[in-house]
Parts: structure tokens; sequence; C-alpha cells
């Protein structure tokens, strides 16, 4: 791209802390792996802070902030959510804990946690969405082992059932489920995948949970925990701690889920300063 004059800019970035410490052992050679780049915009301060100590020029970096918090609020209007309820077999007494983008060897983890969680709140339901759909089976069968006994949702669509513990295995529906749950748990936290996106609970005020393994999403993570808008736990017992925390006090769950919606919103642009970037450098045109 170089040799053709061809610009090449960096968007929404980040350089976490593994691949920042193996860049600079490196020394003085690493800055050659960026010398490339016309431009590298950037998702937090920290980021910027990483890539200007590995020799990129203060004239080549822009902090624009997290693209993540431009995407479309999904809206979900009282017919869906009731359609969903309807399919979860979700009483007006219930509790509904969803468990999102769940990796290997967390499942069995949350199981565990219901069974503890469920001796406080016993009308409580648990939704099980592996990040793999394709694992669902494999996932039942793992979690039948340890004593819950999930059923797949896919097969309850047409007729549901009322149960505690489900699978969600069909694509495209975690987002919009989101909306009918009490507290959301965000996978891929309590074993080492890096987390997934916690914005997705977010827009529906929903208190989020996640375990120590965010790295994937540590610029928004911190943010909401900031501003008391999630909470991270260390491990099974402490994840068992927050959700009867949030299911037992009502007003805790909505002054966590309000707070957690705001961080989203006051954190938008990140596409206009993107693309306002791009336009001072000559490569788009201006945008209004």
């Amino acid at each position: 791209m170089h040799q053709n004059d061809i610009p090449v800019v960096l968007v929404n970035a980040r350089l976490s802390r593994q691949s920042f410490n193996r860049y600079r052992r490196l020394g003085r050679i690493s800055a050659l792996f960026f010398s490339g780049l016309t431009h590298i915009l950037v998702q937090t301060r920290q980021d910027q802070d990483r890539f200007r100590a590995l020799g990129v020029s203060k004239d080549r970096l822009t902090l624009a902030g997290n693209i993540k918090f431009d995407q479309p609020i999904l809206v979900v209007d009282e017919k869906q959510k009731t359609a969903l309820r309807t399919w979860f077999g979700v009483q007006k007494t219930d509790k509904v804990w969803i468990a999102g983008s769940t990796h290997p060897g967390e499942e069995v983890i949350l199981g565990a946690v219901y069974h503890q969680v469920r001796q406080a709140v016993p009308g409580l339901k648990m939704i099980v969405a592996p990040r793999d759909p394709a694992r669902s089976g494999q996932v039942a069968d793992a979690m039948a082992r340890e004593g819950t006994r999930p059923v797949l949702l896919s097969h309850t669509r047409q007729n549901p059932v009322n149960t505690p513990v489900m699978v969600l295995d069909c694509l495209g529906v975690l987002a919009g489920a989101y909306s009918v749950c009490d507290v959301a748990f965000i996978g891929g936290s309590l074993v080492p995948c890096g987390g997934h996106n916690p914005l997705e609970p977010a827009v529906f005020k929903k208190p989020i949970v996640f375990g120590p393994h965010m790295t994937d999403f540590l610029g928004i993570a911190t943010l909401l925990l900031e501003n008391k808008a999630a909470c991270q736990v260390p491990d099974r017992d402490g994840l068992a701690q927050a959700l009867q925390a949030f299911l037992l006090q009502p007003d805790l769950a909505g002054e966590t889920g309000s707070r957690a919606f705001s961080v989203c919103c006051e954190n938008t642009g990140a596409v206009d300063r993107t693309l306002d970037t791009l336009a001072g450098l000559g490569l788009v045109d201006a945008h209004e």
C-alpha cells in the first residue's frame, strides 16, 4: 500500500496490554510496524498512550472513541416483549437471568451459580445463550450432567413450556431477549476469552454483570464500572452474590441499568469524529 501511495488508516483501534508488551519488547523496531499507517484513530486515551510509547507520532493519532457506542439502539415494543415472555415461559412472578455469548467451560459454572441463587430467588429462570449456537446441544448435555435439565428454545418456539433453565440456540434473538431479563451476564468473561459487548443489555437499562476477563471490551467495561453502571466479579461466588443483590433489590437493579443506558447515550459520536478526521486528512468528502 505504501509503495503504491495508498493511504491506510486504522479505525476504532485498540492496543491491549498483552499486544503492547509484545511490541515493546522489540524496542525501536516496533515503530516500523506502524510506519506505513497514515493515521490511527484510537478508542481510548490508554490506547493513544500505548501507541505513542511505541513511537507513533502525536500528529498521526486521534482519540475518536469507540464506534460500538454508535450502534443503532434496538427497539423492542411491548408486543414483541410479550411474545418473548410467552416463548420463554415467563410468568408474572418470575425473575429472568440471561447469560449471553457464553464459552466452553463457562456454562457448567453458570448452572452451579443458578442453583445457588435460586435458593434465595425461587422464581428464577436462566437463559444461557452460547456464543456459538452450534454448541447448544453439547451445552445442554453438559449442564444436565451437573444436575440442570435445560431445554433448547428452538424446540419450544411453537409450543412454549414453563421450564426454569433454557438454552437459546437461535441466531439473531439474544439482543432483543435482553429486553425481558432482570439481569444480564456477559459471557466469555468468567473464562479467559476477552468478554463480549455489554452495550446490548445496557440499551434496555438492564443491570450488567461480567467476570474478570473483559480485555476485548476493556474501554467499555471500564466506563461502565467508573459510572457504577455494571458489576465486575472475580469468580463464581462473586457472580452469585451480584446476581442475588440485583434480583432481590429492584431499586439497585433499576438505578444500575439506568446508569448503563446513560453511558451508552453519553459516549456516542465516534463515527462523526472518525469521518471528521478522515475529511481533515483529505481522504473523504466533508460530511454534514
